[in-house]
Formats: structure tokens, sequence, C-alpha cells
């Protein structure tokens, strides 16, 4: 008997599930601490053998797969009289077998238990001869084996990851980064065996990288595989396997190739706000869309998407830098989607700056504020701010007023 296949790696047979034997009412008479050690029990040791991967429950804790738990009950040495074993879990029975009068084990087999749940499960086992009965408590954490997800995930020109994997080919322009991310499904720790990291490089030869780290239950993994020109690598997987508390394998794997994107886009100046900056693209090829999105933090711009045609592939588009943008990174981008992926093929990013903070002269008065025009005095300040005054002489009328300029919110 076998389990079956998990991801693309063979589980180690088990050993044969042996059936329960019909469980026995006793009296509990005493209770005994857990302790790592073997138990004594009616002038001998007692122990219980998880045998799907040889560990001993009591006083600790032992793996093994929910689909397929075991125990077999030894004695150090053989009694005059049957050995009723019973495993229990919550007050109820999970299976139960008999040491006979002579022997040291089960002459049924191990106990095949049922009605364990994932994770950690709390066991009594109780030993019963005649009027004597004590019981003995470990822990069974029963892993659930599902294999991991692995994705290909690329980096594009504005610093963020792409899912490239088990689609077509994706689009790159620029530089790039390459990681593998695996998630670790079970709810155990992997530990990798045989997980490698492999590229095609260009123009020829290749790469693979080892991974022998362990990688928690439900936690994800990043692995770097590359990092450098779109020009340089043609294609990537990963795949591998490990096992769980060391113990069951499991594995799986995913790849996909790029396609190099040529030409150069372009900004004329830094943008800042208030200015209108041009973005030029210049032999974008090949096309793989009739237009591209330019985006300033994640919103189109006016005039976006802007449309290319061949044989050039080549676009132009301005752009009106809003004059009151936060303080803070901001960033502007020009984008294609592909399969339904959003890829930046060029980033723009700059900074707006804080304005001047305001300063108290030392001792109280009016704050000093930035000048706008000529040199005020406080009272005048006030005075301007409120008043018009006409100036009639010339028949010329003018306005005076100090305004601060409008922060944006």
């Amino acid at each position: 008997m076998f389990l079956p296949y998990v991801g693309r790696m063979r589980l180690m047979p088990p050993l044969v599930i042996f059936s329960a034997l019909v469980i026995a009412a006793t009296t509990v008479v005493a209770v005994t601490p857990a302790q790592a050690t073997s138990q004594s029990f009616a002038g001998t040791t007692v122990d219980v053998n998880s045998t799907y991967y040889p560990s001993y429950l009591l006083g600790s804790t032992v793996y093994s797969p929910i689909s397929f738990t075991s125990l077999m009950p030894e004695l150090g040495s053989a009694r005059g009289a049957n050995v009723v074993v019973t495993f229990l879990k919550g007050g109820s029975s999970l299976g139960t077998c008999t040491i006979s009068a002579g022997s040291t084990t089960c002459g049924s087999g191990a106990v095949s238990l049922s009605g364990l749940t994932a994770g950690t499960n709390v066991i009594t086992s109780r030993f019963t001869m005649g009027a004597t009965s004590s019981d003995f408590t470990g822990t069974i954490f029963a892993v659930v084996a599902t294999s991991p997800t692995f994705t290909l995930e690329w980096q594009d020109a504005a610093g963020t990851w792409i899912v490239g994997s088990g689609g077509p080919a994706l689009p790159l322009m620029g530089t790039t980064a390459l990681r593998c991310s695996v998630v670790n499904n079970a709810n155990a720790e992997i530990t990798w065996r045989s997980l490698a990291l492999r590229a095609t490089l260009l123009p020829s030869g290749s790469l693979t990288l080892p991974v022998t780290e362990t990688l928690a239950a439900g936690a994800t993994g990043h692995y770097a595989i590359y990092s450098g020109s779109v020009h340089g690598i043609a294609s990537a997987n990963c795949s591998g396997g490990g096992t769980l508390t060391d113990y069951e394998g499991v594995g799986g794997g995913n790849g996909l190739g790029i396609t190099a994107v040529d030409g150069t886009i372009e900004v004329d100046q830094t943008p800042a706000p208030g200015t209108t900056v041009t973005i030029t693209g210049t032999g974008v090829y090949p096309g793989h869309a009739a237009s591209y999105a330019v985006l300033l933090d994640d919103d189109a711009v006016a005039g976006s998407p802007v449309s290319t045609t061949g044989p050039d592939y080549d676009f132009s588009v301005d752009v009106d830098v809003p004059s009151d943008l936060d303080p803070g990174e901001h960033m502007l981008k020009v984008v294609e989607t592909a399969s339904g992926k959003s890829v930046a093929f060029a980033a723009f990013p700059f900074t707006v700056a804080e304005p001047p903070a305001v300063e108290l002269p030392a001792g109280g008065g009016d704050a000093q504020l930035p000048a706008t025009g000529p040199s005020l005095s406080g009272n005048t300040l006030a005075a301007v701010s409120t008043l018009a005054l006409l100036v009639t002489g010339a028949g010329l009328a003018l306005v005076v007023s100090a305004r601060r300029r409008r922060r944006a919110e």
C-alpha cells in the first residue's frame, strides 16, 4: 500500500495499517504525568511508537500525515497477563489493541487512528492490566501535505513585481530582477532538499541556484534568481521538493520566458509641480499594444492613453504636472497592458519638497511668512490685507493685497 503522489514528489510507502481490536472498558486508577522518556507501568517500561516516521509519543510531539497515523504500543518486557492499550482524544476513543501475556507488542499490529484534526492533537495512551491502569500523554501534530505554489515574479521599470509564470511570455524593457516565490500551503514547515532556481541566459549559458533553507507553514519565500538587462535572460523556472517536518515529501514548479522590448522612453526634464514635461518613446519594438497608458501616481494623465503605430512605434505626450501635488514621492510611468498584466516600460520618480516652515520671531510677534513681494512690516501687512488703496490723481487704480499661496490639501 502506498500513499498517493503529492506535487511531483513520490511519498515513501507507509507501513501496513492493521485493524483495531474492540475497546476494553476499565477503571483508571493512576494518572502519570507525561515525560520525554519511557514510562513505568506494572513493573516494566512502556512507550508508544509512531510507525510512519519512527518517533516516540509519550511526553513529546510527533508529526504524522493526517491521512495515515498509526501507533504501536511497546512494553520493555513481557508481562504475565494481557495489557490493553487504548488511545483517547478528549475522552473519545481513537482505537485500541491488546498486548498478549508473554509479548511486548500488540499482536494485531499498529493501531490506525481516526478522528484526528489538522494540527495539534493531545493524545492519552491508557495502559491497563487487570485492575491497574495508567494514563500517559503525548501530542500528535497531524500534517496536511498540500503542495506548495510556485510562481516567477519579474520586476518592471517602476520596481513593481509582476507575476509572470504559467502564461504568455512577459514583455519587459530596460532592466529587471527575477525571483521565485513559493507559498507553503501545508500546515508544517518545509525543509527544501532539491529546490533549484534556473535561468537561460543570453546570448548563451545558464545558471542554477540551489536552495536548502526552510519555509514555515503558511509562509511565502522569495528566492532571487537574476538581476540585470532584459536582454540578458530568455527564460527561467524554479522547481523542486522538500520534506514536511522530516518525513513527507512535497514539490512542484513553474516557469516562463520573457520578451525583451527595444527602444527608449525618455522625459525632457525632471517633473515638478506646475511644469509641463514631454515623454517621448522611440523605436519601442516589438509593439505589443496599440497604445500606452501614461500614469501619474497610478492615475491616467490628460492625453492618456497615447497611440503608437508601426513601423517605428514612436510616440510623444505632453504631461501637465499639477501645481498642487502633495509633498512627498511621486512617479510618472508609461505602462503597457499585456495578457491582463500592467507592466511599466519606463518610470520617472520625483520628489515634491515640503514648503518652508513658518518661523515665529523670538519673544513673540507676527509670524514671518515667505516673501512673495516687497518686504512689509507686520502692521502694514495687516492693513494692506484688508484695504484697497486707490490712487486717483493720475486716473490709476491700484489694489494691493498680501496673500499666501494655497497649499494643496
